[in-house]
């Protein structure tokens, strides 16, 4: 029988402590209701608005952005498979009984909310949300509700079975001309994966919802995050995270296009927008939250920056001048939130956020999967403008720009292909010239051909990371430099 021997006493090269990372992007739901544990899907009740300057496509079916991209959106609810088992509602997520339930986009909490949910209770009237395929409640633990709110009704507050048996119960009696922020706790006697949380008022009276919100008290270090995910990537020895994507950085339209000063705040403050993905997020999974994911787990922290260009593989559209200023100003402006003293502008509004003591900001990458001269130009406007004022920040370009002549740090490089060509790029490291830029492979999966998902696809995805395992070398001979990452997707996980 043949044997394979492994000596292990002896390395044959030196490798980097940190070769592989995380990289976290919100698909998949995987930003609320995933690691960021927000029960109540659609708390904002913002998710069935079009994204801005996009047009319907047969009825709410779909949209077609400026620039003629096309998109389903299903009223909000995303893909049309994802609509399985899911009964119609005219607000996505909610359904009510007994009661007259519309958006009014005029009273709302704040100039940055959208809309508000109108609510009008008939005796023994009920509106229910079903969270994110149903909320995951375990018995015993706690899960703080708050809301802001007006109007005038008497209200039970329920944590319940999809046949309405009730798991805890309180009451919230609501008179306030005004919106005002409501707090209490919910504490279910029974553990449920699949349990709904519902208003009830057997009096009847009318309520105006800005925003509202349910978590589980118990996170990871206190900081917002839900602690079996968090727990899941500490065991996977990482150590670094790029973050927040990806395609979601560049959005398929400007408006869509994810912005610094829209991650940071009060969350019921942050504007929502429409991801790339299918859906929409309320950014209660910020900029602050994801430099404290990177504290709370030891990890250097890896920030991409949109560089003026939507995703050129959706019709793109492109920032120029004023513009295009812009977003370098918001770049400076998200550094030194990460980095600046307390007593600086943005320093302040971290300590505000419960942080005085500056967060590290090890990498910087200046655009995701941009190319062509739309790209160069921009990159060579963002690297001098960033390198110049913050000469420590390691930068990432997303193509070899040094072919051009271009200062170049490191290059992300991303490959998705067939299992055939993982197998052919196999030694490519293995003949890199040792004298270019760092390597960062950034993402990488086999997503075409008639192999993905088996087992020779698995195989390829393994030959092309050991080529990269045995070329570390070409990632520095200083300890910092990430040549790999692990891609932990959260999809399918119960909140």
């Amino acid at each position: 029988m043949s044997s394979i021997k492994i000596c292990t006493k002896k390395a044959l090269f030196d490798t980097a402590p940190d070769f592989y990372g995380l990289f976290f992007e919100d698909i998949n739901r995987s930003g609320d209701g995933g690691l960021y544990p927000e029960m109540l899907r659609n708390r904002a009740f913002e998710d069935s608005i079009l994204p801005k300057r996009c047009e319907p496509l047969k009825g709410t079916y779909g949209f077609v952005t400026p620039e003629g991209w096309r998109d389903q959106f299903n009223n909000g609810e995303g893909l049309e498979r994802w609509l399985e088992g899911i009964e119609k509602t005219p607000v996505p997520a909610w359904y009510a009984h007994g009661v007259s339930m519309e958006l009014n986009v005029e009273d709302r909490l704040n100039a940055n909310r959208l809309a508000a949910l109108g609510l009008t209770f008939e005796p023994g009237g009920s509106v229910t949300n079903i969270g994110f395929r149903g909320l995951s409640l375990v018995q015993g633990q706690s899960y703080d509700l708050y809301l802001f709110a007006k109007g005038r009704v008497k209200l039970s507050v329920n944590l319940e079975s999809a046949d309405c048996h009730v798991y805890a119960r309180e009451s919230l009696d609501i008179d306030a001309p005004e919106y005002t922020r409501f707090d209490l706790s919910l504490c279910p006697d029974q553990t449920d994966p699949d349990a709904r949380f519902t208003l009830r008022s057997d009096s009847g009276g009318t309520l105006m919802i800005g925003f509202i919100s349910l978590m589980p008290r118990d996170t990871y270090k206190g900081h917002g995050m839900r602690k079996d995910l968090m727990e899941m990537l500490k065991n996977t020895h990482s150590r670094f995270l790029r973050f927040p994507g990806g395609c979601i950085v560049e959005g398929f339209t400007k408006e869509t296009a994810i912005r610094f000063p829209h991650m940071i705040g009060p969350v019921w403050e942050r504007p929502s927008h429409n991801l790339m993905w299918h859906y929409r997020t309320t950014n209660g999974l910020g900029y602050h939250e994801y430099l404290q994911i990177c504290e709370d787990l030891d990890l250097e922290p890896m920030y991409v920056v949109n560089c003026g260009l939507t995703c050129q593989g959706r019709k793109p559209e492109f920032f120029e001048g004023e513009e295009l200023e812009q977003w370098i100003r918001e770049a400076f402006d998200a550094i030194d939130y990460a980095i600046a003293p307390a007593r600086s502008r943005w320093g302040r509004l971290r300590a505000q956020a419960g942080h005085p003591e500056p967060f590290k900001l090890t990498y910087l990458e200046i655009g995701n999967e941009n190319d062509r001269e739309v790209y160069f130009s921009r990159y060579e406007k963002f690297y001098h403008a960033i390198h110049q004022r913050y000469p420590q920040l390691k930068l990432i370009s997303n193509t070899h720009t040094e072919k051009l002549g271009l200062p170049t740090q490191i290059v992300d490089e991303h490959l998705y292909s067939t299992a055939d060509t993982f197998v052919t790029a196999a030694k490519k490291y293995c003949d890199y010239h040792r004298n270019g830029p760092e390597i960062f492979i950034g993402e990488y999966a086999v997503t075409s051909g008639l192999d993905i998902g088996n087992l020779k696809s698995a195989l390829a995805e393994t030959m092309y990371l050991m080529d990269a395992e045995k070329n570390q070398d070409i990632s520095g001979s200083q300890p910092t430099r990430p040549c790999s990452r692990t891609w932990i997707i959260l999809h399918g996980i119960p909140t």
